[in-house]
């Protein structure tokens, strides 16, 4: 096959990170690696027009490679990105061919280029016909770039109000709602990105989604039809405050549609100072992690803190964990005492109320003046609990969150539909009830 002089405008655009252990003894991105990324660019393809594998597979039909071929132009190597443009180049009667360009991050140098053959095949055991139906579908649903314009429509989420407007993302030329908006996220500098990824796999025992950088956080929101993202550290020690607040404020600066929140440490020396700095520079959150941050949420250190943090900053408390609520350091109970202790300042707790607390919160935090986001919860809290909880708690008081890099916002959302969908509960509803709490931000 001739590679096309002008690619296909049934495409999409993959953004791929090399990393290390795809790369050779000279570091350069290993030369099978890029029939991995093939599949991976497809596999988005077929998923952004409603026919993922699985669902392929579901209906008795299999895609496989039957031809591959591809031209090596310039190495990538180590933590590049790429991005990865692929789209349908050609239409037979039971097959189809996907060509893949790739390029460089700022999409000005083609590094490599390919195909792929795929015939559309009857599982075994299924009847003759269903290939080409399928196959119909998927040509079907395989849009020109100017017809998914028109749409206007993001992969999971249209916006259904008249907010302050649509923003332009720079990352897949796809609009996005600036009423929409994740809560709960997390982005570390590209030096320490691998090695947080290893300390999160490690505590939680969950592979995570994301590379935990910037740039795939804004990708990963693009398909999934977000605007905003808030973007929170948590500085283990005194030390680390004004590193990771700086970091918070370097990324305000890379991404008007990130808001960062700040921290701060019980055991800080100078904190009117860094909230005074943190009030300059327009940050109006801080993140509290007491399980990382090494104090318990009801430390007379940590109250001190909260009276002169005041009623101006909004605050993300991460809530609960795997020990019981009593010698865990944070838990529902405590989270409650705080909030009669401090009615001022609007809080978060993280996780639903509590991750694997449910139970005590729907007991001792639920209905009080408290948000929760969805965050790292709805895959693993029961049926049961999940509805005694939104029982008790308002509706308009949930948040989305994803913890990405932990999970991938899109995912999770389609868990917010599939899990409080039934509870009466909207994803468009749960998306915009982040932004009403930085009107400020949602008007820029």
């Amino acid at each position: 096959m001739d590679f096309p002089k002008v690619f296909p405008t049934s495409d999409c655009w993959y953004p791929h990170r090399v990393s290390y252990g795809e790369t050779d003894a000279m570091g350069v991105l290993y030369y099978a690696e890029y029939l991995h990324i093939f599949e991976r660019a497809r596999s988005l393809f077929l998923r952004e027009r409603g026919m993922g594998y699985n669902l392929v597979e579901e209906r008795g039909i299999i895609l496989p490679v039957r031809e591959a071929w591809c031209r090596y132009r310039v190495p990538a190597r180590y933590d590049d990105l790429l991005w990865v443009h692929c789209g349908v180049a050609e239409w037979g009667r039971a097959s189809m061919t996907i060509v893949y360009e790739f390029w460089t991050e700022d999409r000005t140098k083609l590094t490599a280029q390919g195909y792929t053959v795929h015939p559309t095949v009857n599982a075994p055991g299924q009847a003759g016909g269903r290939a080409r139906l399928v196959q119909g579908a998927v040509r079907k649903r395989s849009l020109s770039r100017d017809e998914i314009a028109v749409s206007t429509s993001p992969p999971y989420f249209s916006c259904p109000c008249p907010c302050a407007g649509v923003g332009q993302s720079r990352h897949q030329n796809t609009e996005f709602p600036l009423c929409s908006q994740d809560t709960h996220t997390h982005v570390f500098h590209p030096k320490i990105a691998e090695k947080a990824i290893a300390q999160l796999r490690t505590h939680y025992g969950i592979e995570p989604r994301g590379t935990g950088v910037l740039d795939d956080l804004l990708t990963r929101a693009d398909r999934a039809g977000i605007g905003r993202m808030v973007v929170h550290t948590a500085a283990t020690d005194p030390s680390q405050v004004i590193p990771a607040n700086n970091w918070a404020m370097d990324m305000e600066r890379q991404s008007p549609r990130v808001t960062a929140f700040g921290t701060l440490h019980p055991d800080y020396a100078e904190p009117e100072k860094e909230l005074a700095r943190l009030r300059r520079a327009g940050i109006t959150g801080l993140k509290f992690h007491p399980d990382f941050q090494g104090f318990f949420l009801d430390d007379p250190k940590f109250y001190r803190l909260m009276e002169i943090i005041g009623d101006e900053f909004t605050l993300m408390i991460h809530v609960g964990d795997r020990l019981p609520p009593d010698q865990n350091p944070s838990c529902p109970m405590k989270m409650a005492k705080l909030r009669r202790a401090f009615p001022g300042p609007r809080l978060i707790a993280a996780h639903l109320g509590g991750y694997s607390h449910w139970g005590y919160a729907v007991e001792h935090l639920a209905g009080l003046d408290v948000f929760f986001d969805t965050s790292s919860s709805l895959s693993f809290i029961s049926d049961d609990t999940l509805r005694a909880l939104l029982a008790r708690h308002p509706a308009d008081q949930l948040l989305f969150g994803s913890d990405y890099p932990l999970f991938d916002p899109g995912e999770e959302m389609k868990l917010v539909e599939k899990r409080l969908g039934p509870l009466g509960v909207r994803l468009e509803d749960v998306l915009s009830a982040g932004t009403r709490l930085f009107p400020e931000r949602a008007k820029n």
